[in-house]
């Protein structure tokens, strides 16, 4: 073993990916059980942000929420060209800018572009007669 991690509320975690195909700096990574065991305490489900600059000494660096306050229970991530594609159990999948990750490594500069969720009958706080394609420009 390189190095170990522990981040506040860390439940299960079983899924990450880079911020940058070919700088392995920062990894984003899910908790799908921070939500159910009532570490988020709001139902939010929220990024957590690893730099991984030292492999032997990771950090985590800060979170974001994935959803804009939607409860859920987030799933996989994955990122192309800056920006993540987040399934979420319950919410459907966002899509969020991360490209700021690399100067604001606290999450505090993220953008959510998109939304989209084809069963929105599961979904906690959102009415059937939404629309549920929202994209931000």
């Amino acid at each position: 073993m390189l190095g170990r991690l522990e981040y506040p509320g860390a439940t299960y975690t079983h899924q990450g990916w880079w911020t940058e195909r070919n700088w392995h700096q920062f990894v984003l990574l899910n908790d799908e059980l921070d939500e159910v065991e009532g570490v988020v305490a709001d139902g939010v489900p929220i990024t957590h942000i690893i730099d991984l600059t030292d492999l032997t000494k990771p950090k985590w660096t800060g979170t974001f929420q994935s959803t804009d306050g939607e409860i859920a229970v987030d799933h996989n991530l994955y990122i192309e060209d800056g920006v993540m594609f987040q399934s979420n159990y319950g919410a459907g999948v966002w899509v969020t800018d991360v490209r700021s990750i690399s100067k604001y490594p606290d999450g505090s500069r993220i953008k959510h572009l998109a939304f989209f969720d084809m069963h929105p009958e599961d979904d906690v706080r959102i009415p059937l007669s939404v629309v549920t394609l929202r994209i931000r420009c």
